[in-house]
């Protein structure tokens, strides 16, 4: 089992989900990753939040990096 994906089928519907509102949220996530000290706890939630919001826009058609 790989743990480092997530599936959670129509928790919303995609009509729902604001592609500017993921594009910030993954923008915050991306700078608290790069601003936590490595290892941290605060990074990892970081890197969750940033893999939340990828995964959500790449379901709307963005590509974030």
């Amino acid at each position: 089992m790989n743990f480092k994906d997530v599936v959670c089928p129509e928790a919303v519907k995609l009509d729902d989900i604001d592609p500017s509102a993921v594009q910030s949220q993954y923008d915050a996530a991306k700078s608290a990753y790069a601003s936590a000290t490595a290892g941290s706890v605060e990074q990892a939630e970081a890197q969750i939040d940033m893999e939340v919001n990828k995964a959500m826009g790449l379901a709307i058609g963005l590509t974030l990096a």
